[in-house]
């Protein structure tokens, strides 16, 4: 009768657990190397953190004897910027706007390098095209017809070929006007009729990308009055204009516009940002200086405290936090295998599994030559060995085909056995070739048969059904509890019971 309540011997899964012994020694070095490697890391830094802290100490203390020429010039230094931050600020106009009252004066300048604009741009001038238009606008024409006789995919890519070729030329254009304006433009008359230097009227001016369209900038000029901001965009704008020829001899016929002219008196608050910076910068200066003051006065500086780790110290830490994390390796692997074999219902012995479904034991094998293992291997075997027949396996084979003839009795003779168990089918054959091998050297007429019960076939049933008996074959540590109930299972719905196990450690 099967015990479906499983009840662990504490023994075999030590035994089972432990066999693993040399993954579990690999986890645990591996552990107690990160471990030991961070921390030994981490005491590097500190060692080195404390050789920097000496060294800024020694120079610290060279500093102080020494004269203070370097402090000295860094203290002109950051006095000579705050001199030029504050004239600079009593002198910039963006510093006398008033942001509640501030003058602005705007145009649009429109440009577009397309043959057809320029053409109509001469004919509204009454005069005759210039060669770059004429030649653009001939060009123009003769895709048009090249346009109509040619597929329509060739006339979509030429198109697009020459819209990309368009849109660079205008880009170019507008590059210019705007460095024009920013840059190459004349401010000293407008500057004299201000009374004011051309240098400081250069900050107030700004060009950006129009959001109408892409063929457009725009030109924008600040100052405390609209009347003024009026004055230096006028004079931007003739000068930019009067740029139209030289333009054009760059970068080919175009058209041009200034459109959208407008002057106001607005509300910027953006100017109260600007003014709030250029005062931050003052007083970052001045705090600077004053600090510089105090560590002249009191002849030295700040030095952060560094804790000063020795070597020893360092590779004592390291050492310790490896032996914590190969204990930590060591245990945790132990538990997870542990773990496993139970989640898993692995066999642990015949011991518990003979006790699990009341089964005789017909003989314990060891697993391999327990007489030739030496250290950690032999110490682990021995756990639970008692339960063997016999320390040599070829000793045990012969007390299983013994004890296999007193189950039988009178009709040992020409018994047949089937051997069944969840192991390879490989397995099984070798064990059977095994015992029958031990039957015939002991003038015993029982033979062994292997019987696959992993995938039942109508051959296999009927060779459970012709043998005289069957006997489990069960691996510790390989077989599990599933696959043994599912054999005997078998064997019980053919009206064979299992007479006994047989169970390799």
């Amino acid at each position: 009768m099967n015990k479906r309540e499983r009840i662990i011997d504490i023994k075999a899964l030590c035994r089972c657990t432990l066999e693993k012994w040399r993954i579990l020694l690999l986890v645990g070095v591996l552990c107690a190397a990160a471990m030991g490697g961070k921390e030994g890391y981490k005491q590097y830094r500190a060692y080195q953190r404390g050789l920097e802290a000496e060294a800024a100490e020694a120079a610290e203390a060279a500093n102080t004897k020494a004269p203070a020429s370097q402090k000295d010039q860094e203290l002109n230094l950051i006095s000579s910027r705050i001199e030029e931050k504050n004239q600079y600020f009593t002198e910039s106009i963006l510093g006398k706007i008033d942001p509640a009252n501030e003058g602005i004066a705007t145009a649009d300048l429109i440009i577009s390098a397309r043959p057809s604009n320029v053409a109509r741009q001469a004919a509204a001038a009454g005069a005759e095209p210039t060669a770059a238009a004429a030649a653009q606008a001939e060009t123009g024409e003769g895709i048009a017809e090249e346009a109509e006789s040619a597929p329509a995919q060739t006339a979509a890519a030429d198109e697009e070929g020459e819209y990309n070729y368009i849109r660079s030329r205008e880009f170019n254009i507008l590059t210019f006007y705007q460095n024009a304006a920013l840059y190459r433009s004349d401010l000293t008359e407008a500057a004299a009729s201000l009374g004011t230097k051309p240098q400081l009227l250069r900050e107030l001016i700004t060009v950006t990308d129009s959001n109408k369209s892409d063929s457009m900038i725009t030109i924008k000029v600040i100052y405390p009055t609209e009347e003024g901001a009026r004055l230096i965009l006028d004079s931007i704008l003739s000068q930019v204009e009067a740029l139209h020829a030289e333009a054009q001899e760059l970068y080919g016929a175009h058209t041009f516009a200034i459109t959208d002219e407008v002057s106001a008196t607005i509300v910027d608050t953006a100017m109260y940002k600007w003014v709030n910076n250029r005062a931050q910068e003052i007083v970052a200066l001045i705090n600077s200086r004053k600090t510089l003051d105090k560590n002249l006065a009191s002849g030295t500086t700040t030095v952060k405290s560094v804790a000063k780790v020795s070597k020893r110290s360092a590779v004592e830490a390291s050492v310790k936090r490896g032996l914590v994390g190969l204990a930590a390796g060591l245990f945790g692997s132990l538990a997870l295998v542990a773990l496993y074999l139970v989640l898993a219902g692995i066999v642990l012995s015949g011991r518990e599994l003979n006790r699990q479904y009341s089964l005789q034991r017909i003989a314990c094998i060891p697993g391999r030559k327990f007489g030739s293992l030496k250290g950690p291997d032999k110490w682990v075997a021995s756990i639970d060995s008692s339960y063997y027949n016999h320390p040599n396996r070829t000793i045990c084979i012969q007390v299983a085909n013994a004890n296999m003839q007193t189950i039988l009795g009178p009709s040992a003779a020409d018994a047949q056995i089937a051997l069944v168990g969840d192991l390879p089918d490989e397995y099984l054959e070798k064990a059977a070739a095994e015992f029958t091998k031990a039957a015939k050297s002991g003038n015993s007429r029982i033979r062994y048969f292997a019987i696959p019960c992993g995938s039942q076939t109508p051959e296999g049933i009927e060779a459970i059904r012709n043998c005289d008996a069957a006997v489990l074959i069960a691996k510790a540590g390989r077989s599990t509890y599933k696959g043994v109930g599912d054999v005997l299972d078998t064997a019980a719905l053919l009206g064979r019971d299992v007479a006994g196990s047989i169970v390799f450690m």
